[in-house]
Parts: structure tokens; C-alpha cells; sequence
């Protein structure tokens, strides 16, 4: 980048502004301590494409610079397939949490109405007392799993699968670009 920056004659200020970021993260980028983030990242792309575009000098623009454009690309690939990973993870542990969290619901359901029908039995005012609280504290365990916590979660995962989707074919369409 220092090299494209260089050939604008842009300072590190100048740059961090196109990007989106404070001077220190050009500084640091440019002495390869740190990655850019992925925003600026793909702003540095699109400047230095539309800066080969609309150059009207017609010899072949400086290594320096295909080197970062290729270097800026990569890396936009690279976090993008990171994004992907890290969402089908996501999505994987939420839909172990959404299975579980129904089978818990049918079992609690099940044991309520266990509960209520042992409740209609004589089996005395200790037992009876007894079931009252077992019954309470069912109740209470339905609310952290009732059928619209579970269609909160669907829902999330729904929309993981949605951001994932796109950020597939994000790469895809950069993998196929020249």
C-alpha cells in the first residue's frame, strides 16, 4: 500500500481517510505489524481498481501496486472465508442449542402433565404440597424454553444462514475475478 500511497502522493493521513481509519493503522499496516479491517481492506481495493482504470498513462502500472492490489484481494478472500467459518460454526452450535432446548421443552411439558394428573390423585397434604412446588418450578422451567424462545432462535439462525449465503457468494465472485 505504502508504494500505491506513494505514487498518489498521499500522505498516511491523507490515506487513512480514503480508508476509513486513523493514521496509526496505515503506519502500522504499512510496516506489516497489523491487517487492515475488512472495510478498509476492500476500500483500498476499489481505490487502487478504480485508480488502474482510469489512469491515462499507457504503460503497465508498477509492480509495487499489482503486488498490493493482489495482496488486498487475498486478503479480503481470506476474511471472508473467516467470516464464513466462523457463521457455520455459529449456526451449527445454535441449532445443537435450539434441539435441545425443544427437547427439554417436550420433557418438562411432559412431566408437568404427569404432575397435574398426580395432582387429582388423594394422595394426601404433604405429597399435595409437595407437588405445588414441583409444579413451580416446571413452570419456571418452561419460561426459559417456551415455544417463543425457541422461534427467537430460529429466527437467528435463519438470519446466520442468510449472511452466510451472501458471504459465499461474495467469494465466489471474487475467486472468478480477474
Amino acid at each position: 500500500m505504502k508504494a500505491f500511497r506513494e505514487t498518489l502522493q498521499l500522505t498516511q493521513r491523507d490515506m487513512a481517510g480514503l480508508l476509513g481509519v486513523s493514521q496509526a493503522v496505515i503506519t502500522l499496516y504499512e510496516k506489516n505489524n497489523r491487517n487492515l479491517p475488512e472495510a478498509a481492506n476492500r476500500r483500498l481495493l476499489l481505490l487502487t481498481q478504480a485508480w488502474l482504470k482510469n489512469r491515462k498513462r499507457k504503460e503497465p502500472p508498477p509492480a509495487a501496486v499489482l503486488k498490493t492490489i493482489q495482496r488486498q484481494e487475498e486478503e479480503t478472500t481470506l476474511q471472508s472465508i473467516n467470516q464464513a467459518a466462523a457463521l457455520s460454526f455459529k449456526i451449527k452450535r445454535l441449532n445443537l442449542q435450539l434441539a435441545a432446548m425443544q427437547g427439554r421443552y417436550r420433557c418438562i411439558v411432559e412431566k408437568y402433565l404427569l404432575v397435574q394428573s398426580w395432582q387429582e390423585q388423594d394422595l394426601g397434604k404433604g405429597p399435595q404440597l409437595y407437588l405445588e412446588v414441583m409444579k413451580a418450578s416446571l413452570v419456571a422451567g418452561l419460561e426459559a424454553c417456551n415455544p417463543s424462545k425457541q422461534m427467537l432462535m430460529a429466527i437467528k439462525i435463519d438470519t446466520f444462514r442468510a449472511m452466510l449465503k451472501i458471504i459465499k457468494k461474495n467469494c465466489k465472485e471474487a475467486v472468478k475475478a480477474p
